[in-house]
């Protein structure tokens, strides 16, 4: 059965606004060389084999998968795709406990952790969505043509954004100790006391709540 007509406007933002920021974000690496060493540079530190080959991959990937997902074509393949790099990216980050930044004190060339799983749970939303209407799938009549595409996955969609919001707020304080000392300050600046042993409670919640919602536990 075809979605109704207000399901498919529900990606649309969505896509629009990720898709831009992975084009703005990434470009750059592609066309600078400046950006792109430093980009090399970061990729290295993680510890990431072959990073002066692997950087056209990481641009490659969020600069037409953002054009893509901007257009609304091929909006699942992307969206997968897209998942995996940076999920690599965050999973490599987290065990050295964080992002490392340039040597020349320029930003971060690539998404930090929290923008990193915002953008995952962005990704799994429209993984489970598709690409709604105003799309290059809809003008090629793929979206009639999906059999699961029901107006039920948009409650199941949108737990994605806060549960991965909260993963974003949680993990970092239990596995880098960037994340804990800078929850430890932002609780000592408010009045908390013993803000040490808070702040094993406020990421262990932050946690728990987000597993919650991914797995759709009391939901």
């Amino acid at each position: 059965m075809a979605p109704k007509r207000w399901f498919l406007w529900t990606p649309v933002p969505l896509r629009f606004i990720v898709g831009a920021f992975l084009v703005w974000m990434h470009y750059t690496i592609l066309l600078d060389a400046t950006v792109r060493s430093n980009t090399i540079q970061v990729l290295t530190d993680l510890g990431i084999p072959n990073a002066n080959l692997v950087v056209f991959g990481v641009a490659g990937i969020a600069t037409f998968g953002g054009i893509a997902l901007f257009l609304g074509l091929f909006t699942r393949f992307f969206a997968l795709l897209i998942t995996f790099s940076v999920g690599a990216h965050l999973i490599w980050a987290l065990a050295r406990g964080g992002f490392p930044l340039p040597a020349d004190g320029s930003a971060l060339p690539i998404p930090d952790i929290i923008p990193s799983f915002l953008l995952l749970a962005a990704m799994w939303v429209l993984f489970i969505t598709g690409s709604g209407t105003l799309s290059i799938d809809a003008a090629r009549g793929a979206i009639k043509s999906t059999p699961k595409y029901r107006e039920e996955s948009v409650s199941s969609a949108l737990r994605f954004l806060p549960g991965f919001y909260l993963s974003a707020t949680g993990v970092p304080m239990l596995l880098t100790a960037g994340g804990r000392e800078g929850a430890v300050a932002v609780l000592t600046a408010i009045g908390i006391p013993m803000a040490g042993i808070v702040v094993n409670g406020v990421a262990l919640i932050s946690v728990v709540a987000a597993l919650f919602m991914l797995l759709n536990f009391w939901v």
